[in-house]
């Protein structure tokens, strides 16, 4: 009798798993089926952008999208869904139909909600996979044309001699600038007085440009305008290696300062998506930022074009992740 139960077990055993990869074979074969006639041409892709219309995210999306439509022979639709810091528009992707129709962006580390304190999204890093990259930007720290510093030695010898009172903007206690600067004081050994402008890097560039503030970390997209208009000049970049639009400006690591601060601009679908359609959009994208038309139109915007591999901008991820909760830590807000 014990034997026959045995059996009976092991028998019921074989048939689920036998069951399990049936049905992981069948559901492969219907993803290959789809992806053999991704996209429909009848049917539009929707690329979902968590931010509002007019800055360098929309824009960047806007350029990507003409493009891509001529490499997948379908409408790409970009579609504005900001608030909630991003929020918002990454719930609707994280919900969407996994069949390739729907996909977005994701800039990190300011979307990866699930490392920052506090934001409770109703998603977490495994709602998503992760196939491309649009392009990087990277922040530098800019004073005004008329400010006595000259270079980041004046700066820091400046805020040595007055710990405390030399006044740096950010736009909150957990924004990515100020954990620039909370990174920049630690490598230097200086102190600064911080304002927040929490409505942004308007506020912050008007701040700058009304001589309210001494230093100001701003996005090159930012400080570009006001730097060629010979009101703000760059002491240093918060790259990791020199800027195309200003080769000549220093990083600040170079410096010796072990400080960086970068945005990576990604694009991914929703969990679930098959593999077959997502490398059929990876290939465009890959297609698309190879292009010299996209690479100019990108640069243009103050940003350094950059698509990524899945494979590299998926690795891309922890090493991001783990570089912005050492700095959360180092704050004292995690």
């Amino acid at each position: 009798m014990r034997f026959t139960r045995v059996l009976a077990a092991t028998a019921a055993t074989v048939l689920l798993a036998t069951a399990g990869c049936a049905q992981e074979a069948a559901n492969e074969e219907a993803g290959e089926k789809a992806a053999a006639g991704f996209p429909e041409k009848s049917k539009s892709i929707t690329f979902i952008v968590p931010y509002s219309a007019g800055g360098p995210a929309d824009s960047q999306a806007r350029v990507a999208a003409t493009l891509l439509e001529k490499e997948l022979g379908a409408r790409v639709l970009v579609l504005n869904k900001p608030g909630g810091n991003t929020v918002v528009g990454l719930t609707e992707l994280a919900n969407a139909k996994p069949d390739g129709y729907t996909f977005g962006m994701i800039s990190m580390p300011n979307a990866l909600a699930w490392i920052w304190p506090g934001q409770n999204a109703p998603y977490k890093k495994e709602s998503f996979t992760w196939f491309s990259s649009l392009s990087d930007i990277t922040d530098v720290v800019a004073v005004n044309a008329d400010s006595p510093y000259q270079s980041m030695a004046d700066l820091v010898a400046a805020a040595k001699a007055k710990p405390g009172q030399l006044i740096a903007s950010i736009e909150g206690a957990q924004s990515t600038d100020n954990l620039a600067i909370t990174n920049l004081e630690k490598a230097a050994g200086i102190d600064l007085k911080t304002a927040i402008y929490a409505t942004g890097a308007a506020e912050k560039v008007a701040a700058l440009l009304g001589k309210q503030i001494d230093v100001a970390t701003l996005t090159v997209a930012t400080a570009k305008p006001q730097v060629d208009a010979g009101k703000f000049r760059i002491l240093a970049t918060l790259s990791k290696e020199p800027i195309s639009q200003y080769p000549q400006v220093p990083t600040v690591a170079s410096l010796g300062y072990d400080v960086t601060s970068e945005t990576y601009y990604t694009v991914v679908v929703p969990a679930g998506t098959p593999d077959a359609i997502r490398s059929t959009l990876e290939a465009a994208m890959m297609k698309v930022g190879a292009s010299s038309e996209y690479q100019e139109k990108i640069s243009a915007l103050g940003l350094t074009p950059k698509t990524r591999s899945a494979a590299e901008v998926t690795a891309l991820v922890p090493e991001v992740e783990a570089r912005t909760t050492e700095s959360l830590q180092r704050l004292g807000a995690s």
